[in-house]
């Protein structure tokens, strides 16, 4: 999630079921890092200071890959981290753009990654398609 008014923020959160509380409690424990909070039936773990994401979260994330949607939805927080980083969060084009990223699973998503349409070459000829991913 990012919000923006003076200053860019930025949250990296996960949302479960209530029953997974332990888990998250856990997940809080090892991390040490992160806050819960409840809603009802959910839980949410969630992390919005600069220093954790950089040096704790987005290490971790970096050597174990998300799979579906939720590696894209990384992908996402990690561009406009990075935007940030080099303070380009500033530029008025990139805030445009950030806030094209932040819109609801990635409705207006910026890139996507097609594997559908790989093709593989090869000396006798091209391949129609490989499905490998």
């Amino acid at each position: 999630m990012v919000k923006y008014n003076k200053h860019l923020i930025q949250t990296l959160s996960f949302h479960s079921h209530i029953d997974e509380l332990p888990l998250f409690y856990k997940l809080k424990e090892i991390l040490g890092v992160g806050h819960i909070s409840l809603e009802k039936n959910s839980v949410k773990f969630y992390i919005s200071d600069y220093n954790e994401l950089k040096y704790i979260i987005i290490p971790i994330f970096e050597e174990f890959h998300l799979n579906s949607s939720k590696y894209l939805n990384y992908e996402d927080f990690k561009l406009v981290f990075q935007m940030r980083e080099n303070k380009e969060h500033l530029l008025a084009e990139n805030k445009e753009k950030i806030l094209k990223i932040k819109a609801p699973d990635g409705a207006e998503r910026l890139y996507y990654f097609q594997f559908s349409e790989v093709r593989v070459h090869s000396r006798e000829g091209v391949c129609p398609r490989v499905d490998s991913y």
